[in-house]
C-alpha cells in the first residue's frame, strides 16, 4: 500500500501527465525489498555498476530552474556537488508532489493503493540508482554508508508518511527504516560540511518518527534514538524553534512539526538535550 503512494509521487516523471507505476512480477518485488533492506542484491548481474553523475559548474538552464525550486538545505548540496542527478531528479519530483498536495488535495486515493498497474521501472532501486551506493572509506578509514543513499531512505519515509492516505507497515516502510536504524549512526557528522549536517539531523528526525505507534507515541526503537538524536546534536536540539527553523529548509510539513515537535518536549522533560 505504502508502496504504490512512494511510486505516485518521488518516482512520478511530472504532475502534467498521468502517473506511472513500476512493472514488477512478485521476482522482482521480493528482490527490490531485499535490496532496499540489505544493500546488496540477489541477482548482482541484473544491478549495472553505478557511476553517478553530479552537477558541472556553470549549471544548465535546466539544472538551475530544477535546483532553484528545491528547499534551501538541498540547494547548497546541490550546488556543492554533494547530490548526484538521480538524486536531485527525485527530489525535484517529491517537491512538485507536495506542490499538487497543497493544490489538489490527496494524491492517491484509498482504493488506488490495493491496485496493480504497469510500472515505469522494475523496482526503486532502477528509478534511483543511488540506492545501490556502497559504504564509503573517510579519511579515518573507517567504513561509512552512504550519504545520500541514508537521504534517500529518510525521503521515502516522508513521502509515505506524506502521501499515503493510510498509515501502515509495508515491506518497503519497514525496509527503509529498518536500512536507516542500521546504519545512520555509523554516519559521522564531523567530516561534513554545515549543509550536509543539517541533512543528516534532519534524516534522524524522519527515522526517530517513523518509529512511532497509531497513538502518535514512540515505539521502544523511536525514543532510543531520539535520545541518541539529543545527545549526539545537542547543540542542534536545545531550542525547538530553531530546530524547527532549520528543518523547514528541507522537505517539511506542519504535521511532521508538530509530531517532532511532542518528542522533543518528551526528551527535555526526561532530561535529554537540556545540555
Amino acid at each position: 500500500m505504502h508502496n504504490n503512494a512512494v511510486s505516485q509521487t518521488a518516482l512520478l516523471p511530472c504532475r502534467s501527465i498521468p502517473i506511472p507505476h513500476i512493472h514488477t512480477n512478485l521476482e522482482d518485488r521480493w528482490e527490490s525489498f531485499w535490496a532496499l533492506k540489505t544493500g546488496s542484491t540477489v541477482f548482482p548481474e541484473s544491478r549495472p555498476a553505478y557511476a553517478p553523475i553530479y552537477p558541472s559548474h556553470p549549471l544548465s538552464v535546466d539544472l538551475r530552474l530544477l535546483v532553484s525550486k528545491l528547499p534551501r538545505r538541498f540547494q547548497v548540496l546541490a550546488q556543492r556537488q554533494k547530490l548526484a542527478l538521480d538524486v536531485l531528479h527525485v527530489l525535484s519530483r517529491t517537491v512538485e508532489a507536495e506542490e499538487d498536495l497543497k493544490l489538489y488535495g490527496a494524491l492517491v486515493e484509498r482504493q488506488e493503493m490495493f491496485r496493480s498497474r504497469k510500472r515505469r521501472y522494475q523496482d526503486f532501486w532502477e528509478a534511483c540508482p543511488r540506492f545501490g551506493a556502497p559504504d564509503e572509506l573517510n579519511p579515518y578509514e573507517e567504513w561509512e554508508p552512504n550519504f545520500e543513499k541514508l537521504v534517500l531512505f529518510a525521503l521515502m519515509l516522508y513521502c509515505m508518511h506524506t502521501f499515503s492516505p493510510i498509515h501502515t507497515i509495508s515491506t518497503v516502510y519497514n525496509g527503509a527504516r529498518t536500512s536507516l536504524t542500521r546504519n545512520l549512526p555509523r554516519r559521522r557528522k564531523d567530516l561534513m560540511v554545515p549543509a550536509q549536517q543539517d541533512c543528516l539531523l534532519w534524516v534522524w528526525m524522519i527515522l526517530v518518527n517513523s518509529w512511532r505507534a497509531l497513538d502518535q507515541k514512540l515505539l521502544p526503537t523511536g525514543t532510543k534514538l531520539m535520545q541518541e538524536l539529543c545527545d549526539t546534536w545537542k547543540d542542534a536540539v536545545r531550542s525547538w524553534h530553531e530546530l524547527d527553523t532549520m528543518l523547514r529548509k528541507l522537505c517539511w510539513n506542519e504535521r511532521f512539526g508538530r509530531r517532532c515537535n511532542g518528542y522533543w518536549d518528551s526528551m527535555r522533560l526526561d532530561g535529554h538535550g537540556s545540555g
